[in-house]
């Protein structure tokens, strides 16, 4: 696991309002996490309320809603948990969804390996 940073916009995927941010790329996280009056401040509404197992080994339950992530020229929905303040994390379903991985080595994000469906 390794994080580094990365630029990127989240916006509400209804009407658009969008900031960009500089987000770490977190391989240990699952979901991207973004500050809860930012996810606000775009109209970004709740969806679910889930249970995640955080690094000290305590279970919270917080708001999960959809954005719209930007990256490269790209656009993708993925889930985004409403976080703490100056939480800016870019988790694994959202660099999923773009087809990229993370090299910790070089600290840059890289296509993924093409998968061929047969």
């Amino acid at each position: 696991m390794g994080t580094f940073g990365a630029s990127l916009s989240v916006a509400n995927p209804t009407n658009g309002k969008a900031v960009e941010v500089m987000a770490e790329v977190d391989t240990g996280s699952i979901f991207s996490v973004m500050p809860k009056s930012l996810l606000n401040s775009l109209g970004i509404s709740p969806t679910e309320h889930r249970q995640f197992t955080v690094a000290s080994g305590e279970v919270v339950t917080y708001p999960v809603g959809e954005a719209r992530f930007g990256f490269d020229g790209r656009a993708r929905t993925s889930p985004v948990v409403f976080g703490n303040e100056g939480v800016y994390l870019l988790g694994a379903v959202s660099l999923e969804a773009f087809g990229l991985i993370a090299d910790t080595t070089n600290r840059e994000l890289i296509p993924a390996p093409t998968l061929y469906l047969m």
